[in-house]
C-alpha cells in the first residue's frame, strides 16, 4: 500500500468517530477533592459545565494564593482572544475539544479560544 492509501484508512477511522461521543455518567466532585484542591490553590471544574467556566467567560477567575504570591495577580485578568476562530478550516478549536484515547491526557479537555496564535507560522 502506497502513502495515500495508508492516510485515507486512518481518515475512515477518524470519520466514524464523528458524532460519536463516550457516554459517562455525569460527573460528580467530591468534598474531599474540593478540600484536597483548594488545600494546593487549585480548583475542579464540572466538566458538564465547561462552555461556561471554558469559554463562556472574556476574564479569568479570581487568582489563587499562589497567582497572589508568585505572580503579584491581584485579581481577575482579561482574556485574550486567539483569534484562531478568523481561519476557516480551524475555527472548531474556538470550542471545548475532548482528547480521546487510551493515553496520558485522554479524557482532557481544551480550548484554544484564547491564548497567543501567529497565524503567520
Amino acid at each position: 500500500q502506497g502513502f495515500g492509501s495508508h492516510l485515507n484508512d486512518h481518515f475512515e477511522d477518524a470519520k466514524s468517530l464523528i458524532g460519536k461521543v463516550p457516554e459517562e455518567e455525569p460527573q460528580e466532585i467530591s468534598s474531599l477533592q474540593t478540600c484536597m484542591t483548594s488545600f494546593c490553590c487549585l480548583k475542579i471544574q464540572p466538566r458538564d459545565e465547561a462552555n461556561e467556566w471554558m469559554i463562556g467567560q472574556s476574564e479569568s477567575a479570581a487568582p489563587s494564593l499562589f497567582q497572589r504570591i508568585c505572580f503579584l495577580q491581584c485579581g481577575p485578568v482579561e482574556k485574550e482572544l486567539s483569534n484562531i476562530g478568523k481561519v476557516p478550516s480551524l475555527a472548531g478549536l474556538e470550542g471545548v475539544t475532548m482528547q480521546y484515547g487510551d493515553h496520558e491526557t485522554g479524557g482532557s479537555i481544551q480550548t484554544l479560544k484564547y491564548g497567543v496564535w501567529d497565524d503567520q507560522a
